[in-house]
């Protein structure tokens, strides 16, 4: 596929992978970087406080999903929590007071965050705070009408879940995904 660049992990030297995601890219501030530094000793020091601000935050937009995945308790509604979302005033409430430290927020984690209607917003929020974002999607959700504001938003980072290498082996385990819609959503 024209445009799309597929990087292992593997690929990349560790080190090198680390100063390019927190140290040269547009979202450094010297104040990241003093409280990376931080965490890094305290990582080797182990006190008994910490004394480092998180430089990564993982936050779940929503906790609920649209598939029913048989290896996934969420979307089989196994996790034994209640199916919500994310109201922006408690993200801003949990996301103000890092911000200065953070480089990276991961806007995902056990559900889709595509059901939460504020998730563009969520973006745009990190993006003001100068925080890098990530936000992993199985794009069953994702419409044509959704390009502009994702673009706009400042996502930096958008990584689509296909899993299996054939139609038939995708819908074995993606339970009520269609294995088509990554196709579709590229030729917009």
């Amino acid at each position: 596929m024209p445009g799309v660049k597929i990087v292992y992990p593997w690929q990349r030297e560790v080190l090198w992978d680390l100063c390019l995601r927190f140290i040269f890219n547009r979202r450094f501030g010297w104040r990241k970087a003093a409280n990376l530094l931080a965490g890094m000793l305290q990582s080797i020091t182990l006190p008994e406080r910490a004394f480092a601000r998180p430089a990564k935050l993982i936050v779940e937009p929503a906790n609920r999903c649209n598939l029913s995945c048989f290896l996934c308790p969420t979307g089989r509604k196994l996790s034994g929590r209640g199916q919500d979302q994310l109201d922006m005033e408690t993200f801003r409430m949990a996301l103000t007071p890092l911000a200065p430290y953070l480089y990276e927020v991961y806007l995902y984690n056990w559900g889709e965050p595509l059901l939460n209607p504020r998730l563009f917003e969520m973006i745009s929020h990190c993006s003001a705070e100068n925080i890098r974002t990530v936000v992993s999607t199985n794009l069953t959700l994702f419409k044509p009408a959704m390009l502009d504001p994702l673009f706009s938003s400042g996502l930096d980072e958008l990584i689509v879940s296909l899993d299996g290498a054939s139609e038939e082996s995708y819908s074995q385990y993606r339970q009520g995904g269609i294995s088509g819609q990554f196709c579709v959503i590229l030729s917009q």
